[in-house]
């Protein structure tokens, strides 16, 4: 059997795990990024884009990233796979056909790559080639990639952020942590996740399962507004993630959070798809 062929050899979801596959699915150009819209809550207009990698497996079909990208990370393998996520959407930022300077294109980075010599470097680099400036780029942090090796990492977003590359932290809290980080850190944006607020799916519910969705709703409104208070006190700008309702557009206005993305405003799709999806908020109230 020779080479091509070994490498064509069709794989079962069980072997996904493998991290010879991904170094074949990287040699065979099998990962896709996808763009999932980030709008302007109030206005209803694209705001920016998040990349997002999709393995396109020729016998699975489509992966998505929680699936094979904790595989990639403890192979050594997510820096080189960023990479070209980065190439790919910032040649697709690059082209859109939208006249603002504000669009953004978000890629998200953990706290392996973080400590990496010369990320920073590679990213410039990636950035001069495509003809993307730096202050298009935002640059995605979880919590724990902030914490995992605070001096290496904290040294890593400064000179990003000095770069000219914003910085945003997910999964935003109002836990002690989260603000130190605002403190110490150079921050430009957090985002809050939505989906601890809960939607009512039962046409005909009974009233313990109203009252219940109210108790849990009230407190998870709270939690958020405690976050985007706090965050907001530090001249920090909040966004939100996995909106999925009407209701939950809703509770963004009231709480002024600005900038938003999820199903309700756009999938994750590939390049070719991006633009088809049209969400109108005027109609909300």
């Amino acid at each position: 059997m020779g080479l091509i062929d070994r490498f064509r050899r069709t794989s079962d979801e069980r072997d996904l795990d493998h991290p010879g596959n991904i170094r074949r699915a990287l040699w065979l150009e099998q990962f896709d990024v996808h763009f999932q819209p980030i709008v302007e809550v109030e206005s209803g207009s694209l705001a920016g884009v998040e990349a997002l990698v999709r393995w396109e497996h020729p016998d699975v079909g489509v992966i998505p990233a929680q699936r094979f990208v904790p595989v990639a990370e403890r192979a050594g393998l997510l820096l080189p796979l960023d990479v070209d996520t980065l190439r790919t959407a910032s040649e697709f930022r690059r082209d859109l056909s939208i006249n603002t300077d504000q669009l953004r294109v978000t890629l998200n980075l953990a706290a392996s790559e973080l400590i990496r010599p010369g990320l920073v470097d590679t990213l410039r680099e990636i950035l001069d080639q495509t003809g993307l400036p730096t202050d298009h780029l935002e640059v995605e942090l979880a919590e724990e990639a902030l914490q995992a090796d605070s001096e290496t990492i904290a040294a890593t977003v400064r000179e990003l952020h000095a770069a000219g590359i914003s910085i945003s932290i997910d999964d935003f809290g109002s836990n002690e942590e989260m603000l130190k980080l605002l403190r110490n850190l150079p921050v430009d944006r957090v985002k809050i996740d939505l989906s601890s607020v809960p939607v009512l799916l039962n046409p005909d519910p009974t009233d313990e399962e109203i009252a219940e969705l109210q108790r849990t709703k009230a407190d998870a409104e709270a939690m958020i507004e405690r976050a985007v208070v706090q965050a907001q006190s530090w001249g920090v700008g909040v966004g939100a993630k996995r909106v999925e309702s009407i209701e939950h557009l809703r509770l963004l206005r009231q709480m002024d959070i600005t900038r938003a993305q999820g199903f309700v405003l756009g999938r994750p799709v590939s390049q070719a798809e991006f633009g088809t999806q049209d969400t109108d908020l005027e109609d909300i109230a």
